[in-house]
């Protein structure tokens, strides 16, 4: 339902929180501000999350995101690609249930 009671309310905000710092690693990484993400600023998202790949290897994650070979990723793809690479628990470990 439309409503957030509340058992739900932590979840909401944890969630909240895990996507509020998932916007700003985009927007960090979105050096000309146009809300795409190239890969080199894929590459630079990547060294402040402290992933080391090598350069072939991320331009292979990169080209999984960018699934229609435009050369960009949107924001909810970049999401979409976190979540599964980067998993929740790493940014929300320190909530305990």
């Amino acid at each position: 339902d439309e409503w957030v009671d509340k058992k739900e309310f932590k979840s909401l905000l944890v969630n909240l929180f895990y996507y509020n710092k998932l916007f700003w690693l985009f927007d960090q990484a979105d050096a000309g501000k146009d809300r795409r993400m190239d890969f080199k600023e894929f590459q630079f998202c990547l060294s402040m999350c402290g992933v080391k790949l090598s350069p072939t290897k991320a331009k292979a994650e990169f080209d999984k995101i960018d699934e229609n070979g435009g050369g960009q990723v949107l924001f909810d793809e970049f999401c979409q690609y976190f979540v599964s690479k980067k998993c929740p628990e790493a940014m929300t470990a320190y909530i305990a249930d």
